[in-house]
């Protein structure tokens, strides 16, 4: 009987340590807990910081957002079951652009069954320590391009920034002749231009005020993406290659080379 009192005592306080009721956490969620707590910007504003490898549509993100990793028993002793979607956010850019810092944005989160606090900003570190260079980030951006809502002439601004295009002459020709493709490769680069960056201030936020204002504060660095030997080939592909000899695609030389902060 002894024995089984010990035993049951163990395992209790083993089950329990797993419970996000007992873990210590930075913030504490008491709503639904098998409810995944991200709406659709949230999930575009995550995946637009890391394909920029920038920290600025992390601020975006209501600081309550919150996931439970499906298919998880509610006692886990995991400790990384619940996430909050903005210190993801924060977690994967500092990993993509190799700037430790950010980790101090992570911060942990705990439901009454499930316990997140293993996904912590010392984690976070340890994987940005890990890493061996900066990596890429592919998304679809076509969704985020709409949500941003640019204007044709803003599309034009960011190709020839871009040195996509020699000058709008060039720009506006191969548009007239090639419409769709240019719809579709320029919808695949406007997310690295300056002029879409200044356009993440007018996006729907979920912080507040001080949030918008730290968001307001991040300043654009060409990505390094830009800087890789056919950057442009959206623009050269399905028969355009004579739009090379025009200038379309050629990059110039730029000073600097690869940027490691972004």
């Amino acid at each position: 009987m002894k024995y089984l009192i010990t035993t049951l005592f163990f395992s209790t306080v083993f089950l329990l340590t797993g419970c996000g009721l007992f873990s210590n956490p930075d913030k504490r969620v008491f709503s639904n807990p098998f409810a995944e707590k991200v709406n659709e910007h949230e999930r575009l504003y995550h995946d637009l910081a890391g394909a920029l490898a920038s920290e600025k549509p992390c601020y975006l993100i209501s600081p309550n957002s919150y996931t439970v990793s499906p298919g998880v028993a509610p006692i886990n002793t995991s400790g990384r079951v619940v996430e909050l979607r903005r210190s993801r956010c924060f977690s994967n850019v500092a990993r993509r652009s190799m700037r430790p810092e950010l980790c101090d944005r992570v911060k942990t989160a705990s439901t009454i069954l499930y316990s997140g606090t293993e996904n912590s900003s010392d984690r976070c570190r340890s994987e940005v320590a890990a890493q061996q260079r900066i990596s890429g980030f592919v998304m679809h951006p076509s969704e985020i391009v709409e949500l941003a809502e640019l204007s044709d002439s803003e599309f034009e601004e960011a190709m020839l920034a871009l040195g996509i295009f020699p000058n709008s002459s060039t720009l506006v020709a191969y548009r007239s002749e090639r419409e769709e493709q240019y719809q579709r490769c320029a919808t695949r680069y406007v997310i690295y231009s300056e002029i879409f960056f200044d356009k993440i201030d007018e996006l729907p936020g979920y912080g507040d005020d001080i949030d918008l204002e730290e968001m307001q504060r991040v300043e654009w660095y060409e990505h390094p993406y830009i800087q890789v030997p056919g950057f442009t080939h959206c623009f050269l592909a399905d028969g355009a290659n004579h739009w090379a000899a025009r200038g379309v695609g050629v990059q110039t030389e730029r000073s600097g080379g690869f940027i490691q902060t972004y």
